[in-house]
């Protein structure tokens, strides 16, 4: 596994994508939990959140209870929270200029699953290199991760069908 690597399991993959699925038109949200070391990042669960944004189909606001709650329980091990995900509905698996204005943290991973229930949602994930230069507001490059995606199509009234496929997306 090269560097910048993200190690997501399938069955985690596809609770991103049925949360996705669940909430189009709106855009789903929540945190990753896992783990950080010198070949990437490790998600050992997933926490999804309500979309308090003032306009869900739009844009996402992970609710501050559930992120508090979390770094709680967290203290004392060796998970972290190393990212969160959300959805673009009806757009692509990648990050839009929002996403960028709303980026703070350098090294925090972005989930994020483009697409609709009629044709499907594609995964990608993101690392954010650099921070706000609030003087010149700028942004440093985003790289993009190494992912295992895992396709989910929406069957109306039978819920979804996972292809366990796998697809890679090399750094940038």
């Amino acid at each position: 596994m090269s560097k910048g690597a993200l190690r997501l399991p399938d069955a985690l993959a596809a609770q991103i994508l049925l949360a996705a699925a669940r909430a189009y038109p709106a855009e789903c949200c929540g945190l990753l939990e896992g783990l950080e070391d010198t070949e990437g990042w490790s998600v050992t669960a997933l926490h999804e959140s309500a979309n308090l944004a003032e306009e869900p189909a739009r844009r996402f606001m992970i609710d501050p209870a559930l992120q508090f709650a979390l770094l709680h329980r967290l203290r004392g091990t060796n998970r972290r929270i190393v990212g969160c995900f959300h959805s673009h509905p009806g757009g692509h698996a990648e990050p839009s200029a929002e996403d960028a204005r709303q980026a703070y943290e350098t090294g925090f991973l972005y989930a994020i699953a483009g697409g609709a229930p009629e044709t499907g949602f594609a995964l990608a994930a993101y690392v954010w290199e650099g921070c706000l230069d609030l003087e010149h507001e700028s942004r440093e490059r985003c790289i993009e991760c190494t992912i295992a995606v895992v396709d989910v199509r929406a069957r109306s009234g039978s819920g979804c069908e996972v292809d366990d496929g796998i697809e890679q997306h090399a750094d940038t």
